[in-house]
């Protein structure tokens, strides 16, 4: 009996060792395809992260761009602001000049007619 239960392990074990070269040839196979499609996953997320790469980059670009040129624009304004100003002045300037020029043109001729009227 436990030469029989012997030769039946035996026999079992020499089936095993028969189909495991199946065995492991079909998991190779089976590795070697999902290692292919890992790969190309690999390969499709690097793309993916190139692409965001260089959106991210024109889009940083792009908001460099406008930043630039709404700085461009805000001092255009504070010139234009400060031109403004300026020209104020010199016109307030040129009016007070003016009217000092008047009253001082009509404090002469009130001089000049107090002392005609006094001589």
């Amino acid at each position: 009996m436990e030469a029989r239960i012997r030769a039946l392990q035996e026999q079992h074990e020499k089936e095993q060792l028969a189909t495991r070269p199946h065995e492991l040839a079909k998991q190779l196979t089976q590795l070697e395809a999902e290692q292919e499609k890992l790969l190309g996953d690999l390969d499709a997320a690097r793309a993916a992260n190139g692409r965001a790469r260089a959106d991210a980059e024109a889009a940083a670009g792009k908001a460099r761009r406008e930043a630039e040129e709404a700085e461009a624009s805000r001092t255009e304004r504070q010139q234009q602001v400060f031109e403004a100003a300026r020209q104020q002045r010199v016109n307030d300037a040129s009016e007070r000049d003016r009217s000092d020029s008047i009253a001082a043109a009509q404090h002469l001729v009130l001089c000049r007619v107090a002392v005609s009227q006094f001589f």
